[in-house]
């Protein structure tokens, strides 16, 4: 193997101009080059890409104005194609994504070692505070080889075909090292985004993950019961084929967003019975069963979370949020509110309080649950 292998970064693009400069620091001393495809930029992202040259080469193709549609997938195989055919290894990457500084050094020595494809986290940052929301798995690096290509209209993926002997199995490693730092723009216009999952729903209604972002798309920026209806269409309709991950997701979508509690009851319980013990879900069972007034199984719950589910994995199934005395919060409000408990609401919020990091919330609260308590043994003395 040659002793320097050679790494493209290629993407695609759209009115990115304010992420192009931060994106191609995050490249330059790492990757040996960069192709974009810009596929209608009406900003200056264009010229912003162009003023890197030669390290950063971009090809401009309007769908729209040339073929009258658009597809992610084939964008996608399109900015592939403009990889150069000496490039060893490639390499994907958002214009709103980052990876972290040594990236390339730890993706060219596993292709050294042998491995086909390197994998690592995408982490999903706040745009504006840029604190940790989720992490996913990373599907950003595989060989130069005409072997892979890009599939699905939107939510596109990476595949590798070949009918020979040659796959990919034992080929692929995991690097926790590897990271890709996500910041996505909650400002873009999206309604491109929604209109191709609505198309992607009927064009492959079978299709759970189509069914599932379509429910996501609209329960953040459109109608909660309209994505209510679109969860519920899919685990109605859609082959899951014991893909019990998407399942859950599916569950546990419509357990939150539905206004029905006893369907939420429903479905959270479902998410649990596919073997998920994650706080997440601990925590949307226990507002449910809140809102159910039935609060010893509320405060159950909570403890079972505490107890099952006491470190952050880090998966894209559970929430960082729900740790660091989340729970324990919780628990004090419940013990206080609807249980008349002082004593247990003071122990639950000590306990959050020593693992939150002195939060002046829960220190307000401790402070005000305890007056309370002496209050109430005031009136015990007088009466």
């Amino acid at each position: 193997m040659k002793d320097h292998l050679k790494i493209c970064v290629y993407a695609i693009c759209k009115n990115e101009s304010k992420f192009i400069d931060r994106w191609v620091d995050s490249l330059k001393d790492e990757a040996d080059c960069v192709v974009v495809l810009d596929t209608g930029s009406t900003d200056d992202s264009v010229e912003k890409l162009q003023s890197y040259a030669p390290f950063v080469t971009v090809k401009q193709y309007d769908y729209f104005k040339e073929l009258g549609y658009f597809r992610f997938d084939k964008a996608r195989n399109d900015s592939l194609k403009l990889v150069p055919f000496d490039a060893d290894i490639c390499a994907v990457f958002d214009l709103d994504q980052v990876p972290r500084k040594g990236w390339a050094d730890i993706v060219r020595k596993k292709f050294q070692e042998g491995f086909k494809e390197v994998r690592g986290y995408i982490i999903d940052h706040h745009p504006d505070t840029g604190v940790e929301l989720n992490r996913w798995n990373s599907r950003n690096v595989h060989p130069n080889s005409s072997h892979w290509f890009w599939t699905k209209i939107i939510h596109e993926g990476i595949e590798f075909y070949k009918k020979d002997s040659d796959s990919m199995e034992n080929s692929v490693v995991f690097c926790e090292d590897f990271v890709i730092d996500h910041f996505p723009d909650e400002k873009k216009d999206r309604t491109l985004y929604k209109k191709l999952l609505e198309y992607a729903t009927k064009e492959y209604p079978k299709d759970p993950y189509y069914g599932i972002y379509l429910g996501i798309e609209l329960s953040r920026r459109y109608s909660k019961e309209d994505a209510a209806n679109a969860f519920r269409r899919c685990l109605k309709e859609c082959d899951f084929k014991d893909d019990k991950d998407i399942q859950y997701q599916c569950y546990i979508n419509l357990g939150v967003i539905t206004n029905d509690h006893e369907e939420s009851l429903d479905c959270l319980l479902k998410a649990k019975a596919l073997g998920y013990k994650t706080r997440r879900l601990y925590k949307a069972l226990a507002d449910t069963y809140e809102n159910l007034e039935r609060y010893d199984d509320a405060i159950n719950t909570l403890y079972e979370a505490i107890d099952t589910v006491q470190n952050y994995s880090g998966d894209w199934k559970d929430d960082k949020m729900y740790f660091g005395g989340y729970m324990e919060d919780r628990l004090s409000l419940i013990y206080y509110y609807h249980k008349n408990d002082y004593l247990k609401a003071i122990e639950c919020c000590s306990q959050a309080l020593s693992k939150s990091g002195n939060d002046p919330r829960i220190i307000n609260n401790l402070k005000f649950y305890y007056d309370k308590y002496l209050e109430s043994l005031v009136k015990k003395g007088t009466e």
